[in-house]
């Protein structure tokens, strides 16, 4: 288990391109089956899980669950993808369990390795930006992706005029790296106390630079958000008082210096890309109509990026891209029916287990980002540091913690 968490920052894996996965003649990622390193490491740990005595039964919410499951597959175009995302799903919420029963052991590997995903993304995504591209070599055995500059469809930003790349880190775009980052960031944040200090504010000061060079500017409005919240929570204690002003001056002063006077609203909303926020309303105007076709049971899961030229047909640009908001996909794909099955799953959750303040921080730093990008569902390490948050529910700082 601790190699599984210690490995959640790459993407290293092998993609498989059947038939199904291919859009108007192109290979999608997103329909790619991927046998990622973190899939072998994951499927010795489920095999271990056997030797525990462990209780399973068939009760009727997941009997309801299966059938809703084969229901959307039958209704979706393409049934491989959708069989294929099921098992993710799958996949995920036997994971989200297993951190559930193993949380004590589990906080404790991540006041071990929060340290090296943040120091190492933050170093790898720096050498990056002043590069101008991928730094290659052994990097690429943690999932870096080959790119330059001049790369079809990079991220970038600009630096008063001058074109830069975005960090990228070990992930797929810098958005999602941004995400991550801020998640560690609020678990860092959770045990402070545990580990105040110089290396608490190197680690936290480490994450905000990582956060700045991936130029995700939704991350950068909750980061200063956070550091808001922490100045009020730490008024009363002077260092943390004044870290938390340096880190809110410098970060909107870098914010300042990177979007300019002169940079359009719209602009800043969309993206650094001009075009961003016509695209991402026409995904959101495509899902919405995905849901009208289907309202009940959807389109199918994984069956968005499929049905898609269906649906931006009458758009100035066709962008290949699941729509930008988690709660629009899961509808689209999965319709009402899907959507009332996983609030109701959820709700019994936080029936089960009392969320803490710090719980609903890190609850709405996922909502908030769902509600402008989609990699919480789409892409590996969001995905799986998602499970480790929903696993980590209810576990309080003072409880007595079993090591298991």
């Amino acid at each position: 288990m601790g190699l599984f968490v210690l490995l959640m920052p790459t993407q290293l894996g092998r993609h498989f391109w059947p038939e199904w996965s291919y859009v108007l003649g192109m290979r999608v990622d997103y329909l790619s089956p991927t046998i990622y390193l973190t899939d072998v490491v994951w499927l010795l740990m489920f095999l271990l899980s056997f030797k525990e005595k462990r209780k399973s039964s068939l009760t009727f919410g997941l009997g309801m669950v299966l059938m809703m499951v084969m229901v959307n597959v039958v209704f979706s175009k393409n049934r491989e993808v959708a069989v294929y995302r099921w098992i993710r799903w799958g996949q995920w919420w036997w994971t989200v369990n297993w951190f559930w029963e193993k949380r004590g052991w589990l906080k404790n590997i991540l006041i071990k390795v929060l340290p090296g995903w943040i120091i190492l993304e933050t170093v790898l995504g720096v050498a990056q930006l002043v590069k101008g591209g991928s730094l290659e070599g052994w990097w690429y055995f943690l999932g870096e992706r080959r790119f330059s500059f001049v790369t079809a469809g990079i991220a970038q930003m600009s630096i008063l005029g001058r074109g830069l790349i975005r960090a990228y880190g070990t992930f797929s775009h810098p958005n999602s790296m941004a995400g991550f980052l801020l998640v560690c960031l609020l678990l860092w944040l959770r045990w402070k106390k545990q580990n105040g200090g110089t290396w608490w504010w190197v680690c936290w000061w480490m994450g905000v630079v990582g956060i700045v060079v991936s130029g995700s500017r939704s991350i950068w409005i909750l980061t200063a958000g956070v550091a808001v919240w922490q100045f009020y929570k730490g008024q009363r204690r002077k260092k943390e008082a004044l870290g938390m002003i340096m880190v809110l001056i410098g970060l909107f002063s870098i914010m300042l210096a990177l979007v300019g006077v002169n940079y359009r609203t719209s602009d800043f909303l969309g993206g650094w890309d001009r075009e961003s926020l016509e695209k991402r309303i026409n995904l959101s105007l495509a899902s919405v109509k995905m849901t009208k076709s289907s309202p009940l049971f959807g389109i199918g899961m994984g069956n968005f990026l499929v049905e898609l030229p269906y649906y931006q047909k009458q758009g100035r640009y066709f962008w290949l891209q699941p729509v930008h908001n988690v709660l629009l996909l899961i509808l689209a794909e999965v319709g009402m029916l899907g959507l009332a099955g996983l609030a109701a799953g959820l709700s019994q959750v936080w029936e089960k287990r009392k969320l803490s303040k710090n719980d609903w921080l890190l609850v709405a730093a996922i909502l908030l980002t769902g509600m402008v990008d989609h990699y919480w569902v789409t892409l590996p390490q969001n995905w799986w540091l998602m499970a480790i948050v929903v696993g980590l529910w209810g576990l309080r700082k003072t409880n007595k913690e079993v090591m298991k």
